[in-house]
This record gives structure tokens, C-alpha cells and sequence, in this order.
């Protein structure tokens, strides 16, 4: 992971934690490669995957398996790749 990309991440688990979010950091269960980068949880047990990425850069084929995989299992996924965006991100588990 790129400098740029874990301070967006670090970002992003900040505002997250300050709005009472669950993050965890999924890269860091065994066995398992492609998971998106965080997992954040609103207290209604909502969720979304986050994938963070240098601005413009894509994700990975075997990344975009694993998120289509998700997507389709019915969970959110999303991929960030600039700090602008984070509050559009986390609005998604907000009330509307």
C-alpha cells in the first residue's frame, strides 16, 4: 500500500470511528486475498467494503472478482481513491 492510499485509509477509519462506526482492517485474515481494504459497520448491523486506491488507479482483476462476488451476495462495495470523497462513502450507511 502506497503512502497516499493509507492516509486515505487512516482518513477514512477516523471519520468513520467518529461517526460510532466498526472498522476492520480485512487484509489481515488468514487465507483469505482480494478483500476489500476495510469493513465498516453502522450500529443498524449495515455494512460496506471499501477497497482504497491511488486516484485512478483501478482494482486489481482478482480484486474486482472478489467485489463483484460481494456485490452480488448483496453487500456494498466501494472503492476510494480520494479523500473528497470519504463523507459520500460513509453517507451510504446514514439514514436518508
Amino acid at each position: 500500500m502506497s503512502k497516499l492510499e493509507a492516509r486515505i485509509e487512516a482518513e477514512l477509519v477516523k471519520r468513520a470511528k467518529q461517526r460510532g462506526y466498526i472498522c476492520y482492517k480485512l487484509d489481515q485474515i488468514p487465507g483469505q486475498r482480494n478483500n476489500p481494504d476495510q469493513l465498516i459497520i453502522n450500529s443498524k448491523r449495515e455494512c460496506i467494503h471499501v477497497e482504497v486506491k491511488r486516484k485512478g488507479l483501478p482494482a486489481r482483476p482478482a480484486q474486482t472478482a472478489q467485489h463483484n462476488y460481494l456485490s452480488n451476495k448483496g453487500q456494498w462495495v466501494s472503492i476510494l481513491d480520494d479523500e473528497a470523497e470519504i463523507d459520500a462513502v460513509l453517507s451510504l450507511l446514514e439514514p436518508e
